[in-house]
């Protein structure tokens, strides 16, 4: 192997990381306007996504969606906040299903698709591991949905974390088994 593939190999799993990072961030809060569209429909006035880091109250966020509609019930609104997490819910799925891609050869030769598809699905894992995180903020999405559902926050955290290390931990040792 030369040089250049010691070098080029961090590197484009760098790019990867953050492309994903910024992907996944605009996919969580798109996925915050679907549901808020569905829910809202016609009375939904006007929105504004914002992509940067920024405070939001007094909490600091990387990204957030404000909008002007009609009142949102407690149940409207706590949909409308765990909307993203339903998502991550289904890339942790992906994750863990990722090595079924292996068992026949063109993945095998192919190894770069399999590489893309399952590293994508890892960083919508790595966007609920955040949001557990950041779990005790107001602003959060898991405490927004655990106030309106009177769940307590703690037990959101704790799933959304006990949930995204099972899937990492099952996924690398599906693709371990099948390797």
């Amino acid at each position: 192997m030369s040089i250049s593939y010691f070098i080029l190999m961090p590197l484009v799993v760098l790019v990867l990381a953050f492309s994903y990072n910024f992907i996944w961030k605009v996919i969580h809060e798109y996925t915050h306007l679907a549901a808020l569209k569905l829910i809202v429909g016609k009375e939904l006035y006007s929105y504004d996504i914002n992509l940067r880091p920024h405070f939001l109250g007094n909490d600091w966020v990387s990204a957030s969606v404000s909008w002007k509609a009609r009142p949102l019930t407690m149940k409207e609104h706590g949909l409308i906040a765990i909307a993203p997490h339903i998502v991550e819910f289904i890339a942790c799925l992906c994750f863990i299903c990722s090595g079924l891609f292996l068992i026949g050869d063109f993945m095998r030769d192919h190894f770069y698709i399999f590489f893309l598809w399952s590293t994508f699905w890892f960083g919508g894992i790595i966007d609920l591991l955040a949001a557990a995180n950041a779990g005790d903020a107001q602003s959060s999405d898991l405490k927004v949905f655990s106030d309106c559902y009177n769940i307590d926050p703690q037990e959101m955290k704790y799933g959304s974390w006990f949930f995204g290390y099972l899937s990492i931990i099952a996924g690398f040792a599906f693709i371990w088994i099948i390797l």
